[in-house]
């Protein structure tokens, strides 16, 4: 670090400790973020930090406009970061099972919010050469449709990731969602 940085850092720490000292920074956790310069990234902890947590089985992403969506259907997230039904596109990210119904037809992109299930998930398989088989398990396999999952990306480029194969059997594939 330059010097000049160096510097500048010190006289942070100590204009949080003269603060604290005073009792203008009362509580532990005022004192962390008031050391969290977004120059200098998060401080190191001095102290035991409420770090509040998530199950991580869960998440609710603005609805894409003009979608609707089905309880159960595949979800992808688009390069704007909003939920959308799986479809084939190059430039989607398979997300999880959609929760319940959400109808954003006529809407605008967030206009609705959609809440994503995260786990595994059985979708239907391709047929033919895209089918998917237990010799798979573990590799990615990519969306065709928000309720279908293929084997192959064609071109490389023309389907997107919807998770990685879990399990396969007489019903479809069953899906992992990170």
């Amino acid at each position: 670090m330059k010097k000049s940085t160096l510097t500048c850092l010190a006289l942070a720490i100590m204009a949080v400790i003269v603060l604290y000292g005073a009792g203008i920074l009362s509580t532990p956790e005022t004192v962390i973020a008031a050391s969290a310069l977004p120059v200098f990234g998060m401080a190191a902890l001095t102290a035991d930090r409420d770090t509040h947590r998530r199950a991580g089985d869960e998440i609710v992403l603005p609805a894409a406009a003009a979608q609707k969506f089905y309880a159960g259907a595949l979800v992808a997230r688009d390069a704007s970061g909003n939920a959308t039904p799986g479809a084939v596109a190059a430039t989607l990210r398979g997300v999880g099972r959609c929760a319940q119904f959400v109808d954003n037809s006529g809407g605008g992109a967030g206009d609705q919010t959609v809440r994503i299930e995260k786990g595994v998930f059985r979708f239907g398989n391709s047929a033919d050469g895209d089918l998917i088989t237990r010799a798979d398990i573990g590799a990615d396999c990519y969306i065709v449709d928000d309720q279908t999952v293929a084997k192959t990306n064609p071109g490389g480029n023309t389907r997107s990731v919807a998770g990685k194969v879990f399990d396969v059997d007489a019903s479809g594939v069953w899906v992992k969602f990170e």
